[in-house]
C-alpha cells in the first residue's frame, strides 16, 4: 500500500517536473522569437551588420531571414535538450537543482539581447 501512494507521489511529481520544464521551455522560445524579430527588423532595415561570425555564416548561405531562423532553431533546440540533460546528470547524482531556471535567465538575457537593437531605430 505505501509503495503505491510513492508511486502516485512519484508520478505527479514528475508530472509537475515536465509542466515547469515545458513552461520554462516556451518562455525561452518566445524570447528567442522576440529576438529574431528584433535582430531581422536591425539587420534589414539599418546599416548594421551581424557581429557574430557563425550567424553571418548561414545567413550568407541561406540569406538573412532563413539562415537567422536556421540559426536560432538549432541554438534552442541544443540549449533545450541541453538543460534537460544537465538536469537529469544532476538528478542521477542526487543533487538537487531547478534546471528550468537556466531556461528563464536564458530566456531574460536572449530579450535583453534582443532588446538592443532598439537602440538602432
Amino acid at each position: 500500500m505505501k509503495r503505491e501512494n510513492l508511486n502516485e507521489a512519484e508520478k505527479a511529481g514528475n508530472s509537475r517536473y515536465w509542466l515547469q520544464m515545458i513552461l520554462a521551455s516556451l518562455v525561452f522560445i518566445i524570447a528567442n522569437a522576440i529576438d529574431y524579430t528584433f535582430t531581422l527588423y536591425g539587420l534589414m532595415y539599418t546599416n548594421v551588420r551581424e557581429a557574430n561570425p557563425i550567424i553571418q555564416g548561414y545567413m550568407d548561405i541561406f540569406g538573412v531571414k532563413q539562415g537567422l531562423l536556421v540559426y536560432k532553431s538549432l541554438m534552442v533546440g541544443i540549449i533545450i535538450l541541453g538543460v534537460i540533460v544537465f538536469d537529469r546528470a544532476c538528478k542521477a547524482k542526487g543533487i538537487r537543482f531547478r534546471s528550468e531556471y537556466l531556461l528563464y535567465a536564458g530566456s531574460f538575457l536572449t530579450a535583453f539581447a534582443g532588446a538592443l537593437w532598439l537602440t538602432q531605430f
